[in-house]
């Protein structure tokens, strides 16, 4: 029996033959049908290495997407400093939980990236270099400032050269020594004569406050000592001195016994009475 009297057989299991077609009618129905077959999967074959193409420049595509737009990421943990190298060769010193993004990629030629937490940045000269805060932008030419971004806190503090803040409202240029901050999330008044080694001693541990609002200083013990501090009735109270991250007891007898609290320090819980 030939190849093609066997596809005739075995397409014709199961089919009902009329009565009024003639013998030479069935058998041409019968090859016509065994021709579809074959045509149909032919057309499966060249649809399935269609597919298969499609699906192969899509996975390139993906893979330079990720290498070309793919945003680093860096964070920092409780009591964690670490000093971060940028692709132009800027310098940013994280402060504990804080965290950084940028696209490396295409960092040289757009200098920008977003930012929360507390950091020391070295800028090197080049294109502008523009910080996001989440509502305020901080922008330079080639400069050394800090940064404080927590919640609804901004502060910027100029240390060389020139920086520019600004919100959707305002726009303030900073020299050397100034600083400003947010208040109800519009920028303040320009302020000034901060000690420029004071205001980076959180790289060595020691952190130092000027009629700061007693919040804030409660904000950075749970920061550097992975703590939760319960106190009512702070609102409206400031502090000026310092504690550092090497003692717990200490650094919280250091802020809140001179203001007339007592506290109870209970594994990771602070209570303020």
């Amino acid at each position: 029996m030939s190849d093609q009297e066997e596809k005739i057989l075995s397409a014709a299991k199961g089919w009902e033959v009329p009565e009024s077609r003639s013998k030479e009618e069935i058998w041409d129905a019968l090859e016509k049908q065994i021709q579809e077959s074959d045509d149909s999967k032919n057309f499966s074959r060249v649809s399935f290495k269609w597919l298969v193409a499609a699906s192969i420049v899509l996975m390139a595509f993906g893979l330079v997407f990720l290498l070309f737009f793919h945003s680093t990421t860096v964070e920092t943990g409780i009591a964690e400093v670490r000093s971060v190298e940028l692709p132009d060769g800027s310098r940013v010193v994280l402060n504990a939980n804080s965290r950084l993004g940028y696209v490396a990629s295409s960092f040289e030629r757009n200098r920008q990236l977003d930012f929360s937490g507390e950091a020391y940045f070295e800028i090197e000269p080049g294109a502008a270099f523009t910080v996001y805060l989440d509502g305020v932008e901080v922008t330079v030419l080639g400069t050394t400032f800090n940064i404080y971004a927590r919640n609804e806190t901004k502060e910027v503090k100029c240390m060389t050269g020139k920086v520019q803040v600004s919100d959707t409202n305002s726009s303030v240029i900073l020299e050397s020594g100034l600083s400003i901050s947010t208040s109800k999330g519009k920028l303040e008044e320009v302020a000034s004569n901060f000690e420029i080694s004071n205001a980076i001693s959180w790289q060595e541990g020691k952190f130092l406050f000027t009629n700061a609002p007693l919040s804030r200083v409660v904000k950075e013990l749970e920061i550097q000592y992975g703590v939760t501090v319960q106190a009512d009735g702070l609102e409206g109270r400031y502090y000026s001195g310092y504690f550092d991250n090497t003692n717990l007891e200490k650094a919280v007898k250091k802020v809140f016994s001179p203001m007339g609290y007592s506290y109870e320090i209970s594994d990771k819980k602070i209570l303020i009475k």
